[in-house]
């Protein structure tokens, strides 16, 4: 995996090759604006801008991490202390990152289980590990913001694109589509009560 600077992606002319930096980390797919090809071409192709705000970098440092984590066997102490020291408060929010990586971890089986029930289809350990993370990242944020109808749709569509740049094909649509189902379903829970 090649991974190269939005500056750099914006200087470079058309059909350039750029070679791989051996000492890049290929789990870290966007360190301090960095993409990988694939990412880049979808993000041009269908003209999504680059997640460039403090919340979404900050997300796709948490899903980085989640990523690493599962390739790992669950060791989160270890990626937790890797992510202390690699990255300063300057350029992301720490605190928010590692505090979402402790909430999947304290609620993993949880979340997994509210997945399996809104994606019937699919059990968990089917779902690609970044569409699995980003559905774990998304209930839990959708789940703390839910009572502000305009952040959670906004959510909706800021993990909707990191589905299509970090996903599969269809990733973005499944994301939009589960927690789309969550939304309703704590709505009619909420009704009820």
């Amino acid at each position: 995996m090649t991974s190269i600077s939005q500056e750099t992606i914006k200087k470079l002319p058309e059909n350039t090759q750029v070679e791989k930096n051996e000492d890049s980390d290929d789990l870290n797919i966007m360190v301090e604006g960095q993409f990988d090809d694939y990412s880049v071409s979808q993000i041009e192709e269908n003209n999504l801008g680059f997640p460039n705000n403090k919340e979404q970098i900050d997300r796709v440092i948490t899903l980085q991490s989640l990523f690493e984590i599962d390739l790992n066997g669950n060791d989160y102490d270890k990626v937790i202390r890797r992510i202390s020291k690699n990255y300063s408060v300057e350029s992301v929010n720490l605190e928010i990152i590692l505090n979402n990586i402790n909430k999947i971890k304290e609620n993993k089986n949880k979340l997994d289980k509210k997945i399996h029930s809104l994606a019937t289809e699919y059990p968990t350990f089917q779902i690609a590990v970044i569409d699995r993370n980003i559905l774990r990242l998304g209930l839990i944020e959708i789940a703390e913001s839910f009572h502000e109808k305009n952040i959670t749709k906004s959510l909706v569509e800021n993990f909707s694109k990191l589905a299509f740049i970090f996903g599969g094909e269809n990733s973005d649509k499944f994301i939009k589509g589960v927690l789309k189902s969550f939304i309703l379903e704590k709505s009619r829970s909420q009704k009820k009560e």
